[in-house]
């Protein structure tokens, strides 16, 4: 876990960002601030739950930081929502560069992957289902599973009850992460 509060003005305490492994980031808040360049360039996948500010800041920085002499682009997964807003809120040449275009269209440093809920992705012997939470833009809740054991994060949310069927039915260690603000 990189982070996991709201804000910012706790030292240690970033915003939402938790890395699976190494190549794995699920959100991108402030608590990218931990990771060193070594540790920033291991970086292959990143998993947008939802297009509020405190899990997307690093981002833009996350890019700008490793995008240049990568062999492959950033891929960002996130529902459609999620991703139009990035593109025209943040990635819109006017906040940030586009890098969905830097060096060309043909050759990114950035390519966006659309996810829906209830989507499985696999990454080697890893799983992520994503899976639709209440919140007040469009979001997803990740469950992962590898071959140790679960690890669930809700996201922003009210309760979700799929989230808690995924959880019963991992067979080894489980570890829910939830998260609710403003209820």
């Amino acid at each position: 876990m990189l982070g996991c509060s709201g804000s910012i003005g706790i030292p240690g305490q970033g915003t939402t960002s938790f890395l699976i492994d190494s190549d794995i980031l699920i959100d991108a808040g402030t608590g990218l601030c931990e990771l060193d360049f070594a540790r920033l360039e291991q970086i292959e996948h990143v998993l947008i739950t939802h297009s509020h500010l405190d899990h997307i800041c690093g981002l833009p920085f996350l890019i700008d930081t490793v995008g240049v002499g990568r062999k492959r682009p950033l891929r960002v997964y996130a529902t459609l929502p999620t991703i139009r807003a990035l593109q025209q809120h943040i990635f819109n040449e006017e906040i940030w560069p586009d890098f969905s275009k830097i060096p060309t269209a043909e050759n990114p440093v950035l390519e966006y992957v659309e996810i829906q809920p209830e989507q499985e992705l696999l990454f080697g012997e890893r799983r992520i289902t994503t899976v639709e939470v209440d919140h007040t833009v469009p979001a997803v809740g990740v469950f992962l599973i590898t071959p140790t054991g679960g690890w669930c994060f809700s996201g922003d949310t009210h309760q979700t009850d799929r989230l808690f069927t995924l959880i019963n039915q991992a067979k080894k260690g489980r570890l829910f992460l939830y998260r609710g603000c403003f209820s």
